[in-house]
């Protein structure tokens, strides 16, 4: 997400006559010194938005992947490396080490979970999210992926309506694989990082696994609570 997410701000720089100097230099100080352009790369298409300007970045980004891969040779237990699409708690981890981006990340910050979006991008309803998932070919993740969402309790109150939000997204493009949901909202995540002991039984989803919300990392607890709630 973060990779497409630069090409699509890149290719909105160029348009608007910004050179890739101009934003390599913006990146270098992490967009101190230009607040303009960092606005533009904030707001430039998003994957996640329903937006094929984005979107169409995604084979690419993807065949580049999955070329790399091939390209490793042999694992230690003399098997081919396989691509997936799940971070686990990575994206946290290279978060923390990887420079700011053409996107308008910032140095340090987390970067997308699973294939999920961005979290500058997930904040679009849920059907447009799902229809750029959609759009991810499953050859490239032979090994899988997680596609996390965090959706309001009453949403699932609609038993057809959501129900049929998970078939549209598997019938899409028939290219939907998986989806994972956690279905809480944003209070009880916050009581439950303040008073531990009260929650004990408070499992989510993080990325390609769940685990109890009061073992995770305070970084890992913020993330959870802060991904953008869809309302359908």
């Amino acid at each position: 997400a973060d990779t497409v997410d630069s090409f699509a701000a890149i290719k909105k720089c160029l348009d608007n006559r910004i050179s890739l100097e101009t934003i390599r230099g913006s990146i270098k100080n992490n967009f101190q010194t230009d607040k303009k352009l960092h606005q533009i790369l904030n707001n430039a298409p998003k994957y996640g938005q329903d937006d094929m300007s984005a979107d169409q970045y995604l084979d690419f980004v993807l065949d580049c992947y999955t070329g790399a891969l091939k390209a490793a040779g042999k694992n230690t237990r003399g098997g081919s490396y396989v691509s997936g699409g799940f971070s686990s708690g990575a994206h946290q981890l290279f978060g923390q080490r990887t420079m700011a981006l053409p996107s308008g990340r910032k140095k340090g910050f987390r970067l997308a979970n699973g294939v999920s979006p961005t979290d500058a991008a997930d904040v679009s309803v849920i059907t447009a999210t799902m229809s750029s998932v959609s759009r991810l070919n499953p050859k490239h993740y032979v090994n899988g992926y997680t596609f996390n969402q965090k959706v309001d309790p009453p949403l699932m109150e609609n038993a057809k309506l959501f129900s049929g939000l998970i078939k549209g997204f598997f019938r899409q493009n028939n290219k939907g694989v998986q989806i994972q949901f956690n279905v809480i909202n944003k209070e009880i995540l916050e009581a439950a990082r303040e008073h531990p002991d009260r929650y004990p039984w408070l499992v989510v989803g993080v990325s390609g696994y769940s685990a109890y919300f009061k073992d995770l990392s305070s970084q890992m607890q913020d993330e959870i609570i802060n991904r953008s709630l869809k309302k359908g």
